[in-house]
């Protein structure tokens, strides 16, 4: 059986999730900084994904498509530098050198990099300038990639949840209500579909564009699911929190992912969460004892 090798820079929690998504005949070659107990054929390469002396012993697998599902070490400027565009970097230098070139590189990026504030829709279309030094990073990720001579298409991600993730479930049992701006969410497992789906469309040739943005179709304004939260946990909300009268937020508007073929498995935040918050009071009653 021939195989179609994919190469991994960043292999965290959505890599995982996507893996037994894959097609059986994939095989996929991590670098990642962490060691990975990855089943065979499937291997890892223990090495940081800005390391050229790496990347140049993965590409020579000849990989026919690169995902990149990156994280920093920290929010701020210096780490999204040192994890994002100098990773980018090293892989385009790479692969001028590299023969045959990959069929497709995937990007995931973030809905971040929109600057709308006022609860205005986005969508591809939409322009992208950030306000903050974190995303002005990744957007310039976006612009050096857009620029290789591979196609790639760039995958942004609104506000990842899921298990595990438990960030905002913590503030609802702690009375934080909320304020009115407009939220957007994807939940961990619709982000490995999306990539596993993606990659599916590249193995059968299938023509893709260059940005798709990947979020749920229910955006929602935080005090109304933080309530939601509250009733389904019996939980009682402090008063809402007043909106600083700027930041109101921004609608993510992924209809033409959608409309490409991809179906949510999550399709709203009350799926979602419906789920996740036996798993969340069942940790949170574990650590109590």
């Amino acid at each position: 059986m021939n195989t179609k090798g994919i190469l991994w820079l960043g292999f965290g929690d959505i890599a995982a999730r996507c893996l037994p998504r894959l097609p059986a005949d994939c095989v996929v070659s991590a670098v990642t900084r962490r060691e990975r107990s990855l089943v065979a054929p499937h291997r890892n390469l223990c090495a940081d994904a800005s390391d050229a002396g790496a990347l140049r012993e993965a590409l020579a697998e000849g990989p026919e498509i690169i995902v990149l599902t990156l994280t920093p070490g920290e929010r701020s400027p210096e780490a999204y530098r040192a994890r994002y565009l100098a990773v980018v970097e090293t892989l385009l230098t790479e692969l001028q050198q590299t023969q045959p070139a990959p069929r497709r590189i995937f990007f995931v990026s973030s809905t971040s990099v929109y600057g709308q504030s006022a609860g205005e829709w986005v969508t591809e279309a939409s322009p992208a300038e950030p306000s903050s030094d974190t995303a002005k990073v990744l957007r310039e990720c976006e612009a050096r990639l857009w620029q290789a001579e591979v196609p790639v298409t760039v995958i942004r991600f609104s506000g990842i949840y899921g298990p595990g993730r438990w960030h905002l479930l913590k503030q609802v049992v702690a009375g934080r209500a909320g304020n009115a701006a407009w939220t957007n969410r994807i939940h961990s497992e619709d982000c490995a579909g999306v990539i596993a789906w993606l990659i599916k469309a590249v193995f059968a040739e299938r023509p893709l564009p260059s940005l798709l943005l990947a979020s749920d179709a229910q955006p929602v304004r935080a005090h109304d699911v933080r309530q939601w939260l509250a009733n389904a946990m019996h939980c009682r909300l402090s008063p809402s929190e007043q909106s600083d009268g700027v930041t109101l937020g921004r609608r993510c508007d992924s209809s033409q992912l959608r409309a490409l073929g991809y179906s949510f498995q999550y399709p709203g935040y009350r799926e979602g969460f419906a789920e996740l918050i036996p798993q969340f009071l069942a940790q949170q009653r574990q650590q109590q004892q």
